[in-house]
């Protein structure tokens, strides 16, 4: 007689195959530089950069297109006594151009709006901006539920005093983005252990075996 008792084990995130995910909702962080250029702020007239940190989600419709939105803090730029706080929210559409099965390149275009809150011996203020934004990169999916990506994007961002000037944000960051989903119910369909319990043989009182 044989009994037969089948468990699914959860894989560890890091032990599938690198399979890009066609589609899903994903989260993501990353961390950069943010370099500032433009009178944004009377007596800050010249390039200045800072640690760049965002977040992101969006949704992967198919292979080759994504929607995202994304909150960035770039900083705050100081020279003298001026200074710049800047941080905006971008929705762009994403093109992806896989490479292999592993590596993907892409493209962003959309609108954010950015936020300056600047100071200067004389005011504080503030201002806020639409415009277009862009950006390029590439991924690299370690599997189908978790990727590293890096990434240049580019903003445009408003005067924040009466005698500063638009100015841009160019943006160059590294980090991670992930499928919460595919994490939780995807991966565990990679390993199956089978226990096999014979009662009339001899030998292990346990077999395993491996499906993919």
């Amino acid at each position: 007689m044989k009994k037969v008792l089948t468990v699914a084990l959860l894989s560890a995130v890091f032990a599938a195959p690198a399979f890009a995910a066609d589609n899903g909702f994903y989260v993501g962080a990353n961390l950069g530089q943010a370099t500032a250029s433009g009178n944004l702020v009377s007596g800050l007239t010249t390039s200045h950069s800072d640690t760049a940190m965002s977040i992101l989600g969006g949704y992967q419709v198919n292979k080759n297109f994504a929607a995202e939105v994304q909150y960035i803090d770039m900083g705050k730029l100081t020279q003298g006594s001026a200074t710049a706080k800047t941080s905006g929210i971008a929705a762009t559409a994403v093109g992806i151009l896989p490479i292999n099965e592993m590596f993907s390149l892409f493209g962003k275009l959309g609108v954010s709006n950015t936020s300056v809150k600047a100071t200067n011996p004389f005011l504080d203020a503030t201002d806020s901006k639409t415009a277009v934004t862009f950006g390029v990169g590439g991924q690299y999916n370690i599997n189908s539920s978790l990727g590293i990506r890096a990434g240049y994007d580019r903003y445009t961002v408003g005067q924040a005093t009466p005698n500063g000037t638009d100015g841009t944000y160019t943006v160059i960051s590294a980090g991670v983005v992930a499928f919460p989903r595919k994490i939780v119910f995807q991966e565990w369909r990679n390993i199956n252990v089978t226990f096999e319990r014979k009662e009339d043989e001899d030998y292990t009182e346990a077999g395993i075996h491996t499906r993919i």
